[in-house]
Order: structure tokens, then C-alpha cells, then sequence
């Protein structure tokens, strides 16, 4: 009943005994590229209840989702196989490292067999042109069309070519794909909003992150809709501003504020936990580069550190805090901070969280400027 779904509760240990309500919708923000953050998600989930399959919704593109889920669902050894070519790794943010794709390969063991548990709402990564293109190709069914995706191979060389091209440069693919299947017309729509999405990050930075919400919104109601009325149990788990309820720190109508209309719309459950790298931990970066979360900490959240066991990782309850907004202003604590706090029904501090790990770490000539 609506009644019971509200008021049960899991029990999650391995970092300290935590109690969450079971959800309809859980929302994970996170800090990317920590190893033990996916670990401690998979404690999450591991204690949902099994009475219904579950979806993953991720920081990844359309295409990227339709590539990888049937590697995630299927052998160990050929999705290891394939991620390992640093040619492949780099085109797949967050399924590049080894701890992701075991949280990923957990929530889609769980999954409805046939379906598409794998919802990809983000743009498409920035280094992804070439797997892009690998995907527009397997479209082709005229000569023109090949040669249009043979000439692009050459305009979107540059390793970050989502960013650096001309908008211009996708007009030939249009045109030769103008009446080639909807699946590549809205691959090329999908390629075209990731450039635009990139380039403004260095000139209209707030339309740029006002662009990437909304399209995370509407591939998500695509998903959502498409499952009919026997809801899956949809995981999310997403850079921390993207899942906070109303403006994310970067001043934009935020994706979980979204989701958390839409289950106030449909009568659905959300909960929400924030899982950050603590003091002493480390993260890595889309280059393999190993780094530690120390400064990031004590910028956004470093006012919770007072509450910080000494030793291992803390659950703070964010009930309480949430009562004295203007008391935690009065304090000087930092926005990111009480954006968190007001956002999320729990915050999960790792102190010493250890880094993820590359299937791959692409070769550092690879980020020489271009000539």
C-alpha cells in the first residue's frame, strides 16, 4: 500500500548502520570518481527490496547507455576485454572505471530481461566522436551516407571534438541522413546539443548548464513513460549539484528538483542521499589522473567536518539541519553546504575513500594541445 511503501525501512551497513526509506526513486549525488562511493552505493542497493526490477538512470549519453548495456548484462570477461582499449574507455565516462561498472553490472542484474534498464540522460561525452560516429555509420544504408560519415571521421578528429567543432560540421551528415532512419537523425540531434552544450561553457556558461538539465529532464520522461504503468524501481546516481532539489549551485533549475515533481506527480517515493569523499580520500579524473578530495571538501562542505567521526566514514541525518536554514546562513555555512543539507534525506561523508580505478588510462600525448 501507499501507506506501507512510505514507512518501511532498509537497514544498510558496511560504512555505519543507516536507515533510508525504501523509495520508488533513490537519488544518489556523489563525488565522481571515487572507487568507494560506488562500493557504498552498492550497499544501498543491495538492501532494496526485491519486489520489482530496477533501472540505472546515469551521468552518461543516449548512445553511450545503448552501447554499453548489453556488454553490462552480459560476460565479464568481453566487457573487460573491450574497456581495456584506452580507445574505448575514453569514449565512456564513469563506466571507464573498474568499481562503476560493477555497481552498474548489480543494479541491471536486477533489471527486467528485454527492457532498456539502462537510461543514459546526460550528453554525450566530450571524446566520444569517434564511438558516435562507429554508431551513425552502422545507420548508413546509401553511398552518400558513408561518405558523409567517412569525410566527418576527418572533421571530428580533435580528441575533445565535441567541444571544438563547428557547428557547420555536422551539415553534411544531416543532409545525407535527411531521410535515413529516426534512430540516426536523432543520434546527429544528440551529437549537435553535446557540441552546442560544450562550446557555451566558455561563452554563455548558464545557458550552456541550463541546456544540459533540460535534456537530462526530457530523456528521462522518454524513459519514464516508455515503462507504462508497472514502474520500475529507478536508481539514480549523479554529480551531487545535478540531483539537489531546487537551484543547483551553478544557478540552474536542477534535474532533481525535477524528478522530485514528477514523483510528487505520480505519487511516487523519493529518497535522496548525498555520498561525498572525505578528508584524506581521493578521486580520479577522466585523464586516469589520481587526485586528492581534500580542497573540494573543505570548499563545499567543509563546515560538516566538526561533525565527523574521527575515524572512518559518517552518516549525518539532515532532518535536523534542515530546521534552522537561517540559523546555518547566520553562521556562514557555505551555500554548497546548506544546498546539500536541504536536498538530501542523508549525507555520507567517506573519510579516506580510495580513488576508482581505470580499466585503461589513455596516453597523456593524447591531451597535447592541438596543432
Amino acid at each position: 500500500s501507499s501507506r506501507r511503501r512510505h514507512t518501511r525501512y532498509i537497514s544498510v551497513t558496511g560504512v555505519q548502520t543507516c536507515a533510508l526509506p525504501i523509495s520508488d526513486i533513490l537519488k544518489i549525488g556523489e563525488t565522481h570518481g571515487t572507487g568507494t562511493i560506488a562500493e557504498t552505493a552498492g550497499a544501498i542497493v543491495a538492501a532494496l527490496p526485491d519486489d520489482r526490477p530496477l533501472v540505472y538512470a546515469q551521468e552518461i549519453g543516449p548512445s553511450a547507455a545503448l552501447k554499453m548495456e548489453p556488454m553490462l548484462r552480459g560476460p565479464e570477461a568481453a566487457l573487460n576485454a573491450y574497456m581495456t582499449d584506452p580507445r574505448a574507455a575514453i569514449s565512456y565516462p564513469f563506466l571507464s572505471l573498474r568499481e562503476e561498472v560493477a555497481f552498474a553490472r548489480q543494479v541491471l542484474a536486477r533489471a527486467k530481461p528485454g527492457t532498456q534498464a539502462l537510461w543514459g540522460l546526460d550528453q554525450e561525452f566530450v571524446t566520444a566522436a569517434p564511438m558516435l560516429l562507429d554508431r551513425l555509420e552502422g545507420y548508413a544504408r546509401m553511398p552518400a551516407q558513408r561518405a558523409a560519415v567517412a569525410l566527418a571521421r576527418n572533421t571530428l578528429s580533435p580528441l575533445m571534438a565535441l567541444s571544438e567543432t563547428d557547428p557547420a560540421s555536422f551539415d553534411a551528415l544531416d543532409a545525407a541522413f535527411a531521410n535515413g532512419p529516426e534512430a540516426a537523425r536523432r543520434l546527429l540531434a544528440d551529437m549537435r546539443l553535446s557540441n552546442e552544450i560544450y562550446r557555451l561553457q566558455d561563452s554563455e556558461v548558464g545557458r550552456s548548464n541550463r541546456e544540459r538539465e533540460d535534456y537530462m529532464k526530457r530523456n528521462l520522461m522518454t524513459h519514464w513513460n516508455a515503462t507504462g504503468n508497472a514502474k520500475p524501481r529507478v536508481v539514480m546516481k549523479f554529480g551531487a549539484y545535478h540531483m539537489v532539489a531546487g537551484l543547483s549551485p551553478t544557478s540552474t533549475p536542477a534535474l532533481g528538483s525535477f524528478v522530485n515533481a514528477l514523483a510528487l506527480m505520480e505519487d511516487r517515493k523519493v529518497v535522496s542521499v548525498l555520498i561525498i569523499c572525505g578528508p584524506q580520500g581521493q578521486q580520479t579524473d577522466f585523464q586516469g589522473n589520481i587526485i586528492s578530495c581534500d580542497a573540494d571538501f573543505e570548499e563545499t562542505v567543509g563546515s560538516l567536518g566538526p561533525l565527523l567521526i574521527a575515524d572512518g566514514s559518517t552518516v549525518i541525518d539532515t532532518a535536523p539541519l534542515r530546521s534552522i536554514p537561517g540559523t546555518m546562513r547566520r553562521l556562514g555555512v557555505a551555500e554548497d553546504t546548506r544546498s546539500y543539507i536541504q536536498s538530501f534525506d542523508a549525507i555520507v561523508v567517506l573519510r579516506g575513500a580510495k580513488a576508482a580505478t581505470p580499466f585503461a588510462r589513455p596516453p597523456v600525448s593524447w591531451f597535447a594541445p592541438q596543432k
